[in-house]
């Protein structure tokens, strides 16, 4: 039967997490449905027909698809309207931080540089999907001046710092052009989150909480010190940075179980937060 080692530590601050969080390490080619599930697309500014879509290029690329941006030489017969598309991934959790470790990407301007009026910048939105409903938007990275002219080929970029942020966060790039023949190509994008830092290992009788059984199967089941109360967030994360499961606690001076029957097996971090304690615990549990 397989075993499951949970990591369970305890850290002040960290947010209430939704089951909905994209996995990380997270890597997308928008070759089919799969890697393209979970984004969206804002039109903003001017509208017209140009938006971003999946097309085989292959003089650029080798991949089936790539991800391309609207293209500013067709955008309407006013040769003056803008063009202000987004396209925005799927929600990920960056409460410790995390990078785009690598993408590649081409942009092309016909000048071999970017006008004044083009921008291809790459955001991290917090709160929404929505650009125009997010709480905030934190540039990672300006890649316009990677503009060049024809004959231009797929480069490498990334390592771009995405901020610690607490709750829903999403990637987003934002193509804004006028008439004037530019347009932008993206693929193989890889992200990650930062691991969890500042656990300390906790002894079995160090007498703050205890998890039992253990070994477990199924379900474990958490108790507080007596004399301890308020309410507790566990949020159960793989040792990637991929958010498995969060569970509330209401009132910590009773016993809360947590069912853990669908998790894979392997190691996690489950943190448990607190209002009263500023510390930070990890201690092991076996389940089969």
């Amino acid at each position: 039967m397989k075993k499951l080692l949970l990591l369970l530590c305890c850290a002040i601050g960290a947010p209430l997490l939704s089951p909905a969080q994209t996995p990380l390490p997270y890597y997308t080619g928008f070759n089919n449905a799969t890697e393209r599930a979970g984004w969206a697309q804002f039109a903003k500014g001017n509208m017209t027909s140009e938006t971003w879509n999946y097309g085989p290029w292959s003089s650029l690329s080798s991949s089936p698809y790539l991800l391309v941006s609207p293209n500013a030489e067709f955008n309407s017969s006013a040769m003056t309207d803008t063009i202000d598309q987004w396209m925005v991934s799927p929600p990920f959790y960056f409460t410790s931080g995390g990078h785009i470790d690598s993408m590649s990407i081409a942009v092309f301007g016909a000048t071999g540089t970017a006008q004044p009026t083009d921008s291809i910048v790459v955001y991290l939105l917090k709160g929404s999907q929505n650009p125009s409903l997010a709480t905030s938007r934190t540039r990672l990275a300006n890649l316009t001046t990677m503009a060049k002219g024809f004959g231009l080929s797929m480069r490498d970029t990334g390592n771009f710092v995405i901020p610690p942020t607490s709750g829903s966060s999403y990637i987003a790039f934002r193509y804004y052009g006028i008439y004037d023949w530019f347009q932008v190509y993206i693929d193989s994008v890889y992200i990650s989150a930062n691991a969890p830092t500042g656990i300390t290992e906790l002894p079995a009788d160090a007498g703050i909480f205890s998890l039992y059984p253990n070994p477990a199967a199924g379900a474990v089941s958490l108790q507080f010190a007596a004399g301890m109360s308020g309410s507790a967030t566990v949020d159960i994360v793989n040792m990637l940075g991929q958010v498995a499961l969060s569970q509330k606690i209401e009132d910590i001076s009773r016993t809360a179980t947590i069912d853990i029957a669908h998790l894979p097996a392997g190691i996690y971090h489950a943190c448990i937060t607190t209002a009263g304690r500023q510390v930070a615990f990890r201690r092991s549990l076996i389940v089969h």
